[in-house]
């Protein structure tokens, strides 16, 4: 059973090096997405520092991961709650990478879960839009179909967000699914999505 291995490798007492140099080589083995994940969780549930946690992280994504094994990585590290330092260090080194539209997604998915509070989704909000290039079009579309992201931001945040979509670029369900994520967003993310997007 991978989980036990994996368990008993990542002992409390095994170094940020040591666990780095096992994950990068179970990286390069022929691995399913199961055992990667089972792999992840036993890293990130071993009682690791936040700044171990953000070195260890920032190791991981220095690997071609690809949109599945990066889904697994960032859903191990996310699928309990985290400190402010855990979550503005991994997510800072996330938008540091190469990131296709589905890793986007996929960031975007972790600000849904319950771990994550709204103070901690405004601050990933803000580190997106303050992100070098600023925040793409695409980014910012996915960033408006979240309710929680919509319930979380600020009217300034939100003008950053809403200025970014390009709308003819806006698919049907897309334009549908902001919609929706709109009903409980506050009075100012309203208005500035009326105020950006022109409606």
């Amino acid at each position: 059973d991978i989980s036990l291995v994996m368990d008993a490798v990542f002992d409390a007492d095994i170094s940020v090096e040591k666990a780095s140099a096992v994950v990068e080589y179970l990286l390069s083995a022929d691995l399913s997405i199961s055992e990667l994940g089972a792999v992840f969780d036993s890293v990130f549930d071993s009682d690791l520092s936040a700044s171990d946690t953000v070195a260890l992280a920032e190791t991981i994504l220095e690997q071609p991961l690809s949109d599945e094994e990066f889904s697994t990585f960032i859903n191990a590290i996310f699928d309990e709650v985290v400190s402010d330092e855990v979550l503005v260090g991994t997510i800072g080194a996330v938008l540091d990478t190469p990131l296709t539209e589905e890793k986007f997604a996929e960031v975007v998915n972790v600000l849904e879960n319950a771990n994550i509070t709204n103070d901690q989704v405004s601050q990933v909000v803000d580190l997106i839009v303050n992100q070098d290039g600023g925040v793409s079009s695409d980014q910012a579309t996915e960033l408006a179909t979240s309710p929680k992201v919509l319930e979380s931001i600020n009217g300034d945040q939100a003008t950053e967000v809403f200025n970014a979509v390009v709308v003819a670029e806006v698919t049907e369900e897309a334009g549908a699914q902001i919609a929706e994520a709109l009903i409980n967003a506050s009075t100012e993310v309203k208005e500035a999505f009326e105020e950006e997007i022109n409606v």
